[in-house]
């Protein structure tokens, strides 16, 4: 937000870009927590595990912060889905 949309703009505007910014950085600080939760359970996997391969390992790659929505299947898709199954059973 610039300072003129500030100043001469809606004050509702201005909260609604307060609100996205809160929202921005709380889910910054969820995302840190996770990161360092997910090290302590590396890190506590490791020396109490007995056996090396049930231990945690700590994610390779960043986690995504952007709501991935795209994995999510719609009624129909799912109706498709389970046509085709159908089908190639018969």
């Amino acid at each position: 937000m610039t300072p003129e949309q500030a100043l001469y703009e809606d004050v509702e505007l201005m909260h609604i870009y307060f609100k996205a910014y809160n929202n921005k950085i709380e889910k910054m600080a969820w995302y840190g927590g996770l990161y360092d939760r997910l090290a302590l359970v590396d890190v506590v996997s490791k020396v109490m595990s007995k056996d090396s391969s049930k231990t945690f390992d700590y994610p390779n790659l960043p986690l995504s912060m952007s709501d991935e929505k795209e994995n999510v299947k719609t009624e129909q898709d799912k109706e498709i889905e389970f046509r085709q199954v159908m089908l190639s059973v018969y």
